[in-house]
């Protein structure tokens, strides 16, 4: 089976595929499982691999991918017809290129199949679900799945994980863990809820003398170009609302609230940090976009690290609460969650194993890398999507509302446009 990957990787700048795959280059979760996947499909019998983008990087000397690059990517199509691709997967990124990569994908009857890890909005939603060459919308989660059972797009959807290759993540060498280190992992910016930890960084200080916190991650991770503020590590704007008026507009400041901003780093580095810490933070927001399947998280777990997050979106689902780490639904609980763990290393150990054990057992490559395999298969015969079940266990009332609506749908009105109009309208208060 021939099938061709497309994903705009302008942002990564001079990169090479020895680079990624050896992890000595920092990397988005959204970039990091599309070289996983792309490079563990190649291997697999009777599947060839292409991956085009408008940034290919160094020569490629160590995957079987076979790469190509184009300047405009809504050209893809047209090299797909010429490569005879069998599917076509395209990475969602709500941008103009991805409508116009579908919508050639039906004028020239590819077969596609959209890796959503960011949710589609509306327009996308209705983009997909009508184009009948379109034959899956893959989430990364079941909890983001979810948020799209009373559209008609949620019956092209299946769940797929992103992956993790969990064998790297051991702490092969015995690194020792350093007693109060808090380590943040994620985008420095207002949806990843770095602010919410460093507003409550100087309760943490007084409660567990000696802690200090390590913050990985950079403004810049998705915009080379950003102008960052006096801190060097996120927008100027978002310094100056959100860590300057608690730590200071220099990193000295900073550092003499034992607050140390290490910017990107590759996830070789980022492993090393996690095996000495204590514990692992990653978005303890619960508003906004969220997560969706939280890499950073696997991270912490898969190194032992118990982690602390917000309790909102994919984080209930890549995060066993209670049992791998804590989730929380306010700064008062953050604070509370970190303190808690920062002094019960017991505790911190329980989950650490646990942690180990659920991310090997559900987000490992090979297990990943067989659901592409599968799917893709499915999707070479014709079958239908296999959307996730409803369950209790994960729905929020408004998930429970959607389901209803989806049941409707299916067994009353069947796809009528009058019912969709209705639900624009009934959705606003949903």
């Amino acid at each position: 089976m021939n099938v061709a990957f497309c994903s705009d990787l302008s942002h990564l700048g001079d990169w090479s595929w020895a680079n990624a795959l050896k992890d000595k280059i920092a990397l988005s979760g959204t970039d990091s499982s599309l070289l996983r996947v792309t490079n563990a499909l190649s291997g697999q019998d009777d599947f060839h691999v292409t991956i085009i983008t408008n940034n290919k990087g160094g020569d490629n000397e160590v995957s079987e991918v076979h790469q190509e690059e184009l300047n405009c990517l809504t050209e893809s199509i047209e090299l797909c017809i010429d490569k005879e691709i069998d599917i076509f997967v395209l990475v969602h990124d709500g941008s103009r290129m991805s409508k116009a990569i579908a919508q050639k994908a039906a004028k020239y009857r590819i077969p596609c199949v959209v890796w959503a890890h960011n949710t589609p909005n509306r327009e996308f939603e209705k983009l997909y679900s009508k184009n009948k060459h379109v034959k899956r919308l893959i989430c990364v989660s079941k909890i983001q799945s979810d948020r799209l059972r009373d559209r008609p797009i949620f019956d092209k959807t299946e769940v797929i994980y992103n992956p993790l290759p969990v064998e790297k993540y051991t702490n092969k060498d015995c690194i020792e863990r350093v007693d109060g280190r808090v380590c943040y992992v994620g985008a420095i910016k207002k949806s990843k809820g770095l602010d919410k930890l460093i507003n409550v960084w100087p309760d943490i200080k007084d409660e567990v003398p000696g802690s200090e916190l390590l913050v990985i991650g950079s403004a810049a991770l998705y915009d080379k170009n950003a102008e960052l503020g006096p801190l060097n590590v996120g927008k100027k704007h978002f310094e100056e609302r959100c860590l300057i008026p608690v730590l200071g507009d220099t990193r000295s400041k900073a550092e003499s609230m034992d607050v140390k901003f290490m910017g990107l780093m590759s996830p070789t580095s980022i492993r090393e940090v996690l095996h000495t810490s204590t514990v692992g933070v990653v978005n303890p927001s619960t508003n906004g976009s969220g997560e969706n399947c939280s890499v950073s998280s696997l991270e912490i777990q898969a190194t032992g690290t118990p982690v602390v997050g917000g309790r909102w979106k994919g984080l209930r689902e890549t995060v066993k609460d209670k049992k791998t780490g804590l989730l929380v639904r306010s700064e008062s609980q953050l604070k509370n969650a970190i303190c808690k763990l920062l002094r019960s290393p017991n505790i911190c150990n329980g989950m650490g194993s646990a942690g180990v054990e659920w991310v090997n057992k559900n987000f490992r490559t090979e297990k990943v890398i067989q659901d592409w395999r599968k799917m893709l298969i499915r999707v070479e015969n014709g079958e239908p999507a296999r959307p996730p079940e409803f369950s209790l266990s994960r729905s929020t009332l408004k998930n429970a509302s959607r389901e209803i609506i989806r049941l409707l749908r299916l067994h009353l009105f069947s796809r009528s446009e009058v019912f969709d109009q209705c639900l624009d309208t009934v959705r606003k208060y949903v």
